[in-house]
């Protein structure tokens, strides 16, 4: 069943559908290309994955490797945002093109970012809640061998 999530993201009210299944594969596989490089700095750089927030020095190398792929990768973003809309000034923009993506979000890059983040949330939470344990647990078993 194809879901659709709610979100407040710094005022703006943002909905994101959740992707049909082979379109979401196709994002998915694209998007791991980008989170790979991400994730491995996350892991190598040591960040404290109980407290991310408050642990910048760990999670430098891990967003510089993630913003690099993604600026690469335009279309991916487009790709993710397809299927969401952000209501601007009671008019509903669906997130469709960069003109679109532009109109929604000037003079707010940080929201972009964080519905970025809750399309990815919404397409793909069960795979990221296995990765956040599989993670904890590799910091675990390396913390207890030390």
């Amino acid at each position: 069943m194809i879901k659709t999530e709610q979100r407040d993201i710094r005022g703006l009210p943002v909905t994101s559908v959740q992707l049909p299944a082979m379109r979401s594969y196709g994002v998915f596989t694209r998007l791991g290309v980008v989170l790979g490089p991400a994730l491995a700095a996350l892991t190598e750089g040591g960040a404290d994955l109980s407290n991310l927030e408050a642990d910048l020095t760990g999670l430098g190398p891990a967003i510089g490797a993630l913003l690099g792929g993604l600026a690469e990768d335009v279309p991916l973003v487009l790709a993710l945002l397809q299927s969401t809309y952000v209501v601007v000034d009671g008019s509903k923009i669906e997130l469709t093109s960069e003109a679109k993506i532009d109109q929604a979000f000037s003079g707010n890059f940080l929201a972009m970012l964080m519905t970025l983040k809750f399309a990815i949330e919404v397409n793909f939470a069960d795979f990221l809640d296995a990765g956040r344990t599989a993670l904890s647990a590799q910091q675990k078993a390396a913390a207890d061998q030390a």
